[in-house]
């Protein structure tokens, strides 16, 4: 994508949908989807046990202007960033002015092996991802780089968009397997150091996410 389209499409986005929810740390996480993505956005908040918000009005509008834009991955689930308490507390308060809904859950129908997806209604989200503390101090130059640092690398395979990475592993000279801190499920990728950038010394990075647990057979 060309700067220009880049510039054009950032002001002509026009979110239509906000989820919304906490971590099992208790952390509130929130994004705002457009249009094309509401489909593809509450599948996910269904996986992640997340609320959802339409955004119909334009009281609802200037809240999802203040909201960071979110993302659908391939795998289904999307990348929701942390957000402010206070602005979580303004979509809560609006959330529960505007009746937003709980997010639907996905399950699977076990009778033929062509399973479907099917949504049934989920009061009670519950978020299954677990925080994990980094195990070694962030690093203040590229030479510090270690594993457990936490980084910031490009959404791979744009270069657009930036996110906190955890470093997994030295892959060669001076490139390194990351993945992602918010969706560790996502496939690890390799990325040379010209493509990693630094966390400012004064940025306290949340820790990781664990993967969440593969279940059984």
């Amino acid at each position: 994508m060309t700067a220009e389209a880049q510039v054009q499409a950032e002001t002509s986005y026009t979110p239509a949908l906000v989820i919304f929810g906490k971590d099992d740390t208790g952390k509130p996480h929130a994004s705002s989807f457009a249009q094309p993505d509401v489909g593809l956005a509450t599948k996910a908040a269904a996986l992640m046990g997340m609320r959802l918000l339409p955004v119909q009005t334009d009281d609802l509008r200037a809240l999802a202007a203040m909201v960071p834009k979110g993302k659908v991955f391939a795998s289904g689930k999307g990348f929701v960033p942390f957000v402010k308490a206070d602005l979580f507390a303004k979509i809560e308060a609006i959330a529960l002015a505007n009746e937003a809904v709980a997010a639907p859950v996905i399950e699977s129908s076990s009778d033929d092996s062509n399973a479907s997806t099917t949504l049934a209604a989920h009061d009670e989200p519950a978020p299954s991802v677990v925080a994990m503390t980094p195990a070694v101090p962030q690093p203040t130059g590229w030479h510090d780089i270690q594993v457990g640092s936490i980084v910031l690398s490009a959404a791979v395979p744009g270069e657009m968009d930036w996110f906190e990475c955890l470093v997994l592993s030295a892959e060669g000279e001076d490139q390194y397997k990351l993945r992602y801190c918010d969706w560790p499920s996502e496939p690890a990728f390799v990325h040379h150091v010209s493509k990693i950038g630094l966390l400012h010394p004064s940025r306290q990075p949340e820790p990781a996410l664990d993967p969440e647990p593969t279940p059984p057979a």
